[in-house]
């Protein structure tokens, strides 16, 4: 039986207007904050946390949309598409480049000299994607944005929301929860083949699921209390692991990509390193693959639906839920900040033998707040 989630007491759940304010207020600084150490480039986490910034921004514009001035939502929503995407591609070299250096340590000369290369490919790129993302920077007026981002829920929500009770906003957005919630579940009954394009775009809309799921949940916790913890501490631990499945994903692309670039310079050696290279991180891929269908099918186990269901209902009684949506694993469309799917990400490997058994890739994060994503 799934455990039963304690209900947040009674007449201390905020109203709607000060879960608005109070999410927005924190984001947007958080956004700024990030911005002078993302210009700066050195630290990469400056990136990192801007990004995540604009997707919890963007999360909060959709969970208020229907007490908040449409305008104005949108274009703030646009803007902050705009910079997440910006940020986007930068972040994922980051993390590529990140990922090749720890391989560095650990493996024969000639490994090496192919993972220098390829570093050196990544350098070049990670050069031209800066100056895009201070482009598209550039193409926002970011004093105006943070002005607009301090006013949204004092001058743009709806006067008779502001003091509406934490109900209404459970209530508004449970439906939307629970259907994520079975949706992520579901995948982990997925037939797809491992190393398929269709696990992997299963995967990845798995990813995104969880990453929406937690930041409403993460939305609404001054409602629930701490009955939200568990909730938010299995899905932290899934987006994790499907984040780190996207970042190989990413780094089996970029290998295979700077393969071709070495084998068109007529350097058949190092082309052939690379191309090692390359299929063990294939392989690699499918084993983490595999961790993440263990990941979905113990959170299938745990009850997690259920127990979020009960949340949810204590939270706000009359709160509609939907029926069991049907597994529909189409190809999913991705987010705006997402530069490709992951079944376009990996080209079939040779079968090579395996590398020395994984050490954990630990995925960097700001010292400030451990709960980024």
């Amino acid at each position: 039986m799934p455990p039963t989630p304690r209900a947040p007491t009674p007449g201390r759940a905020p109203t709607l207007g000060a879960c608005a304010t109070t999410w927005l207020d924190k984001q947007c600084k958080r956004l700024f904050d990030c911005l002078a150490a993302a210009l700066d480039g050195r630290d990469p986490e400056g990136v990192h946390d801007m990004r995540v910034a604009t997707r919890r921004l963007r999360a909060a514009l959709e969970v208020f949309a229907p007490w908040m001035a449409p305008a104005s939502a949108d274009q703030v929503g646009c803007h902050l598409r705009r910079l997440g995407r910006a940020l986007g591609r930068t972040r994922e070299i980051d993390v590529a480049l990140l990922q090749l250096s720890q391989a560095g340590d650990r493996t024969t000369p000639e490994r090496r000299l192919a993972i220098e290369e390829v570093s050196a490919c990544l350098v070049k790129k990670r050069r031209k994607a800066r100056r895009r993302m201070i482009r598209a920077f550039a193409a926002v007026d970011l004093d105006r944005l943070r002005q607009t981002l301090e006013a949204l829920p004092r001058e743009h929500l709806a006067v008779s929301a502001s003091a509406l009770p934490f109900v209404t906003l459970a209530a508004a957005v449970s439906p939307e929860l629970l259907t994520a919630a079975r949706r992520i579940v579901a995948a982990a009954e997925m037939r797809a083949e491992v190393g398929s394009a269709e696990a992997l775009d299963i995967l990845h809309a798995t990813r995104i699921d969880a990453k929406r799921l937690r930041y409403r949940i993460e939305i609404l916790k001054p409602g629930l209390g701490d009955a939200a913890g568990e909730a938010l501490v299995a899905l932290r631990q899934l987006q994790d692991h499907l984040g780190g499945l996207h970042d190989d994903s990413i780094l089996v692309a970029l290998l295979a990509e700077v393969g071709g670039t070495v084998r068109e310079s007529s350097r058949p050696l190092l082309a052939a390193e690379v191309q090692r290279l390359h299929a063990l991180r294939g392989q690699r891929l499918r084993r983490d693959e595999k961790a993440c269908r263990h990941d979905l099918a113990t959170l299938a186990a745990s009850g997690f639906v259920e127990s979020l269901e009960v949340l949810l209902r204590e939270a706000a009684p009359t709160a509609p839920v939907p029926a069991d949506p049907r597994a529909d694993f189409a190809t999913p469309e991705l987010p705006d900040e997402n530069t490709g799917t992951p079944s376009q990400l990996l080209p079939e490997a040779p079968t090579l033998p395996c590398d020395p058994p994984r050490t954990p890739l630990k995925r960097p994060r700001a010292s400030h707040d451990a709960a980024l994503d």
